[in-house]
């Protein structure tokens, strides 16, 4: 079960660690909500340590990681030519794999059409959290990102809308 979690992981960290490396900034306009900031690894590190069976990889110095509230999120984006139906391959995949995954509940999947680009929004339950994931991709299909949202359970709404937000206004250069 983490076996798959970790394949996951790695998957999707993976492709975007072989993506050519550019500044964030200078590939993505994630449309994050103002009142959220970036935050910086020892900042993390000391809030991450009372998460039990988080999923974020806040160690790490790839992508950039935000705090609100009680909610995490981790952005990472590259480029990287990548084919037109990546995200449908990887949402096919993701629907083979969550039901094997027994610590994963509530799992949904859609691909949307949004400003510039096209995105892959999972969502599921976990043992002690919720998760978003966005996969996104630009029309040209070179540049991609992919944000994970973690949160409790109680902090529903505010993830859903921080997620409506990011889709609302997220803008690839």
């Amino acid at each position: 079960m983490k076996k798959i979690i970790i394949l996951i992981a790695l998957f999707a960290n993976g492709y975007l660690a072989n993506a050519q490396e550019k500044s964030f900034d200078n590939i993505l306009d994630f449309g994050l909500p103002k009142e959220i900031e970036k935050s910086d690894k020892q900042k993390m590190q000391s809030f991450m340590q009372n998460r039990k069976n988080s999923q974020i990889d806040y160690k790490t110095n790839k992508g950039n990681i935000y705090k609100i509230y009680n909610i995490v999120i981790k952005v990472n984006a590259g480029c990287s030519k990548v084919a037109a139906n990546f995200l449908e391959e990887s949402k096919n995949f993701s629907d083979e794999l969550a039901p094997q995954i027994t610590t994963q509940k509530n799992y949904s999947s859609k691909i949307i059409s949004n400003n510039n680009s096209r995105s892959l929004l999972i969502h599921y339950d976990s043992i002690d959290f919720s998760y978003y994931s966005i996969q996104s991709v630009n029309l040209d299909n070179n540049k991609t990102a992919i944000a994970r949202i973690e949160y409790k359970k109680e902090d529903e709404l505010k993830a859903s809308k921080i997620v409506d937000h990011i889709l609302k206004n997220m803008r690839f250069k």
